[in-house]
């Protein structure tokens, strides 16, 4: 079997979108800033276009805590950032929380140039 990545193993869309959200947590309250993270995950789950979540937490004590979700498109996102599911999810507490406990939060956009998976 040949060793590599082509064109065609591009599997995922041409129009995948992934958005990353990075959470420094401020000291001592990382345990917050992950489960705030994952509950956050936990509550987009099923929307229209979303293809993965996950929640990732830092080797480095210092390091950022991320969110990165993968949607079929940037129109499908922009979809989810006008529903009444995300407009209840930044006036709920758990967001207000967020905001107290990370001393930054920053949100980076990407289209896909290339995605593969093995089974």
């Amino acid at each position: 079997m040949e060793h590599g990545i082509n064109e065609e193993t591009k599997a995922h869309g041409d129009n995948v979108f992934v958005l990353v959200e990075e959470y420094y947590p401020k000291e001592g309250r990382s345990k917050d800033v992950l489960e705030i993270a994952t509950e956050s995950a936990k509550s987009i789950f099923g929307f229209d276009g979303l293809l993965m979540a996950k929640t990732l937490t830092p080797k480095k004590v210092d390091g950022a805590i991320c969110n990165i979700t993968t949607w079929e498109s940037e129109e499908y996102f922009n979809s989810f950032m006008k529903s009444d599911a995300l407009k209840e999810l930044v006036k709920s507490p758990m967001m207000a929380t967020v905001k107290e406990a990370t001393s930054d939060i920053k949100v980076n956009m990407y289209q896909l140039a290339l995605g593969w998976h093995q089974s």
